[in-house]
């Protein structure tokens, strides 16, 4: 998918052989109501437990890290293939979730 961000002008998905979403770039990404991706673990709770979380506006962002205070944090803007795990219903460890992103 980074390649396909970086490369393509237009994308298609394909989900059980049927085209679910096709555009340019900008508007695949623009499908995905959260711009903000945050990994993160909290320093309480068991080693290696990371957790993925998506927000709206940075102002969410910096929020959560005040009420949270992870002890390790890495945040980026959404991605392509954020926008297709949304559509195809299956989350970032392949578990299938119903279709949306996570909050």
């Amino acid at each position: 998918m980074e390649e396909a961000e970086r490369l393509c002008d237009r994308v298609a998905f394909i989900n059980d052989g049927r085209i679910v979403a096709s555009g340019t770039v900008a508007e695949l990404r623009a499908m995905f109501p959260s711009r903000y991706r945050m990994q993160y673990t909290i320093e309480q709770e068991a080693a290696g437990m990371a957790h993925t979380r998506f927000f709206e506006s940075f102002g969410e962002v910096e929020d959560f890290i005040r009420q949270k205070e992870p002890a390790e944090y890495q945040i980026a803007t959404s991605t392509l293939e954020d926008v297709y795990f949304s559509l195809v219903g299956v989350d970032l460890k392949g578990n299938g979730n119903g279709g949306g992103p996570k909050k």
